[in-house]
């Protein structure tokens, strides 16, 4: 009896790669084991979102291996040697400037000749819950890349928790990064986000944290516990980071140091008027019977003119 035979089966096509690159840094990642649309947060505080994979179909017009032009008909790298042949097998993984499917060892791009150097984008999840969605969504661990700390991340709302030393370390690094000119231009104080009056708890300790503008003057409102670090909601670090790079830190501290300054000379005002009124009262007069010299009459009222200028 004849049996019909079963076609043979295809191998499966191989699952593409997609890179995504950092906004900002354009440090690039492997989204493997990520959904598309699904976001999480470069090193430098991006929120990055993982693209659908679109892949463009594009001949290999460079050198996978070091990047340099591919002349007419070459089967051959003539700067490094490498065979193009070899370079256009496996090319399952998308470009994350282009698009372009290209050899899953490529070093460069063969399309546009950008560097591929992607690292990986999962963390480890932690037993800590998140402050923002609550405890059915836990926080994971992520690398903070140059600054040899880690954070950790909601893989749903994109906060992020910080420990203080890390903050403040971060931050110090962003004040560095500031344009010479930076200083010159005003630092804009962005709006507080809604439901500021929301306490949120620790994700450590459980207790409501305190709710604070961060700097002073950045129009950010974080969640502090102080005993652990700061809460950011999605953007809240991207914000201040930027707000420190304007320049926001030390316009926030000019202008602290002027009001300390009007506040000294207002109190210095203040204390010549009370030496003034004594003396008044020493010459056994006062200002409403003319009791007092002409000369102390001009400076008292210069003094309550100064204290009108001011109050």
């Amino acid at each position: 009896m004849e049996h019909d035979s079963a076609p043979p089966a295809r191998p499966p096509a191989a699952a593409l790669h997609v890179l995504v690159r950092c906004s900002r840094c354009r440090r690039q990642y492997s989204t493997d084991g990520r959904r598309a649309g699904e976001r999480f947060r470069c090193s430098c505080g991006t929120a990055i979102t993982v693209p659908a994979a679109h892949p463009v179909e594009a001949a290999v017009v460079r050198c996978a291996s070091c990047g340099a032009a591919r002349g007419r008909a070459e089967s051959v790298c003539r700067f490094c040697g490498a065979e193009f042949s070899l370079l256009d097998r496996n090319r399952n993984t998308l470009c994350p400037a282009c698009a372009a499917r290209i050899p899953d060892r490529s070093r460069f791009c063969p399309r546009c000749a950008v560097p591929i150097v992607p690292v990986r984008s999962d963390g480890s999840p932690t037993g800590w819950a998140c402050p923002a969605c609550g405890p059915d969504r836990r926080l994971i661990s992520r690398s903070l890349g140059e600054l040899g700390a880690a954070a950790l991340e909601c893989p749903g709302c994109t906060g992020l928790w910080l420990e203080r030393q890390v903050f403040e370390r971060l931050a110090a690094t962003t004040r560095r990064e500031q344009a010479p000119f930076a200083r010159s231009r005003q630092a804009a104080a962005v709006p507080p986000p809604q439901h500021a009056d929301r306490y949120r708890p620790c994700p450590e300790c459980g207790k409501l944290m305190l709710r604070r503008n961060e700097g002073g003057r950045s129009g950010v409102l974080v969640d502090l516990c102080h005993a652990h670090g700061l809460w950011f909601d999605a953007e809240e670090l991207d914000r201040i980071l930027d707000w420190l790079r304007g320049g926001g830190a030390e316009a926030a501290e000019a202008a602290r140091l002027a009001e300390e300054r009007e506040r000294r000379r207002a109190e210095r005002l203040r204390r010549d008027l009370a030496e003034a009124e004594a003396s008044q009262r020493g010459y056994g007069g006062s200002l409403a019977d003319g009791g007092a010299p002409d000369p102390f009459v001009r400076l008292l009222e210069w003094l309550l003119g100064r204290l009108g200028g001011i109050f």
